[in-house]
């Protein structure tokens, strides 16, 4: 009698062992599917800098800039901050604060997902090109602003808002490299822009950087290089700016 009491335990003890790891993976199952649907229906904003049409990623690719000259990147970087949301001209959301650097060698971070609660309409997307006066006051952080990602100058230049540098057949410079280090937050030299742009997406916004458009906006056999705050880095700030442009799909 106690062999059989013992077997007639055992079997319903293994059983809900089975149902209890089954159900255990179904939910699991279920929830990894409802994360994933989440993050699909996330909003995001994918910056991609571009030459014309093909994807600049600073991997040694040489570009077009007429038959007889041509351009290579090996560092496209800039900083996207406090991103707002518009529908008829009034912020539907706004992320405060966000600092995101954007590079063109690293195709993972061009994708800047939105941490609204939920879907958001709206028609228009506003964005800091750069970092803003106060927080570069504030001093070198972490993250994003981490001075270790090479676009820090230092607590009296602040960061640099976009670096662009390569080689081109137009410059006279050694090795006819060009360097942009664009930046400066004190007045008469704050280059920080803020970039406004429509948009039909409210989803998966794309959003192209035109570098043919910013490189020919200035003749780089005469300037080639900028690496600190000044006049010319102000300028050149607002030609990039100029640089992103709506692109429904």
């Amino acid at each position: 009698m106690p062999s059989n009491a013992n077997t007639s335990t055992t079997i319903p003890l293994l059983y809900s062992m089975r149902v209890f790891g089954f159900l255990t993976l179904l939910h699991l199952i279920f929830g990894c599917n409802v994360l994933l649907a989440q993050n699909s229906s996330r909003q995001s904003i994918n910056f991609q800098p571009v030459w014309e049409d093909l994807p600049v990623t600073c991997n040694g690719e040489w570009f077009p800039l007429n038959e007889s000259d041509s351009i290579t990147f090996s560092q496209v970087k800039f900083y996207i901050s406090n991103i707002e949301l518009l529908r008829a001209g009034n912020v539907v959301w706004k992320e405060t604060p966000g600092y995101h650097l954007v590079d063109a060698g690293n195709q993972g971070v061009l994708q800047i997902f939105l941490n609204s609660p939920g879907p958001v309409i709206f028609d228009e997307i506003k964005f800091g090109l750069g970092i803003d006066s106060l927080t570069n006051v504030s001093g070198a952080m972490g993250g994003a602003l981490d001075p270790a990602q090479g676009m820090y100058w230092t607590w009296q230049s602040g960061y640099i808002n976009v670096k662009v540098e390569g080689k081109s057949s137009r410059c006279t410079s050694r090795n006819n490299e060009f360097i942009f280090h664009l930046g400066g937050y004190q007045h008469p030299f704050n280059a920080f822009q803020y970039v406004v742009l429509n948009t039909r997406e409210t989803t998966n916004i794309y959003i192209p950087v035109d570098l043919k458009y910013f490189i020919e906006s200035t003749d780089l056999s005469l300037l080639n290089h900028i690496m600190s705050p000044g006049i010319e880095a102000m300028d050149m700030s607002e030609k990039f700016s100029a640089s992103f442009k709506p692109h429904p799909r």
